[in-house]
């Protein structure tokens, strides 16, 4: 969701109150402490126009307005594909979903960042490494998730990371803020898209060795038979575990950091750690649900369906979807368009057209015409209507 410039006033007017607080703790007088804080804390109006202009916050009505028209997007999005699946066979909103979906995992990975980069200033360059924990570990979350076969995607996102972070770290003090904090979301972006998209960010410079992780329920073969599989212990697999163990701890101490920070919103000490919990646990139980490339193969469902309709006049069932899935096949769609032209059944289905429109049996020259010929069904049964 995108921020508003009430919320980042009503975030630095509870960063002025835990200056006050810590005042007052330490026996200054309220009136006194305010002052102090005042003089500590700077302009609070220049302050505000600089954070605002970093951020790019919309005003208070356009946040909402936004924030209302992507929620209502998605929940109709979500009420056509579980309340009419049928309906929506074949269309391209299955495919809208599958983004919008993105949209979310993106906009809360970035959310998450904002908020850790805002506790620990932009002005820090402890920041650079928190963002960049932060969105491997998402990655990482999103790929057991999806399919854990995809770790080589991980490697190549950190790469990435390290590629484009460590110069804004050398040219710290020579970068704007908002250069700064414009890498850093373009990093976690570019992360997060080529995770989601199984996109290798390298693959222009190197082949994709197309790891499988050992066990795995895939047999590598027809498409994957160039594939490995490879065990937990290869070394290919060590800037993840590095990411693990390194990550892990320190978001667990800023997190508690921030949860005893008194100028943090309430709402967001409480969101932060449940997202940081969600991104541990949640691939413990929904895990490799895109094994069988059954989300990959939505992109190109509607150029199947249209196969389909066009040789054999019908849908493709179900099980059609799940083996050109499986096989992969969705990524070869002439190939599949060949094989149904050649297919008894669409000899069957130029049958029956002649049966209708002429009365009579198709003779095998007809049919093999029709078959050569590339001709749809919907056109066959308009060219005999004539």
């Amino acid at each position: 969701m995108l921020a508003s410039r009430r919320s980042i006033k009503e975030e630095l007017t509870s960063h002025f109150d835990d200056l006050v607080f810590e005042l007052m703790a330490e026996g200054v007088s309220r009136s006194e402490a305010e002052k102090q804080a005042s003089i500590e804390f700077g302009d609070f109006e220049k302050h505000l126009k600089e954070t605002i202009a970093v951020s790019g916050a919309l005003p208070w009505s356009l946040a909402k307005i936004f924030n209302g028209v992507y929620l209502l997007s998605g929940l109709t999005l979500i009420i056509l594909a579980v309340g009419f699946p049928s309906l929506i066979a074949g269309t391209h909103v299955e495919t809208a979903l599958l983004w919008w979906v993105f949209s979310c995992y993106l906009l809360l990975g970035l959310i998450g960042e904002r908020w850790l980069i805002e506790y620990r200033g932009i002005d820090s360059k402890h920041s650079v490494w928190l963002a960049m924990t932060w969105t491997h570990l998402i990655a990482l979350a999103a790929t057991v998730i999806l399919d854990i076969d995809k770790f080589e995607n991980n490697v190549h996102a950190i790469v990435f990371s390290l590629l484009v972070l460590t110069p804004v770290l050398l040219l710290w003090n020579k970068l704007d803020t908002k250069i700064r904090r414009l890498v850093i979301y373009l990093q976690t972006t570019v992360v997060l898209w080529s995770i989601f998209t199984d996109t290798l960010i390298f693959n222009f410079l190197m082949p994709a060795r197309c790891f499988f992780v050992t066990p795995d329920n895939v047999p590598l073969n027809g498409v994957l038979s160039s594939c490995t599989q490879v065990q937990l212990s290869n070394p290919a697999l060590y800037p993840i575990y590095a990411v693990v163990m390194l990550g892990l701890p320190l978001i667990a101490v800023t997190l508690y950091k921030y949860s005893r920070n008194q100028g943090s919103f309430r709402y967001r000490k409480a969101c932060l750690p449940l997202l940081s919990v969600l991104v541990i646990f949640v691939p413990w139980f929904i895990n490799d649900i895109n094994n069988e490339a059954m989300l990959d193969v939505i992109s190109a469902k509607p150029k199947i369906f249209a196969i389909y309709q066009s040789s054999l006049g019908r849908d493709p069932e179900d099980k059609d979807i799940r083996f050109y899935a499986k096989t992969r096949a969705y990524t070869n769609l002439d190939k599949i368009e060949e094989t149904l032209n050649a297919s008894d059944e669409r000899k069957q289905v130029i049958q029956k057209i002649y049966l209708n429109k002429t009365g009579r049996v198709a003779t095998n020259e007809e049919i093999e015409a029709a078959v050569d010929s590339k001709i749809s069904v919907q056109e066959l049964r308009a060219s005999l209507a004539q």
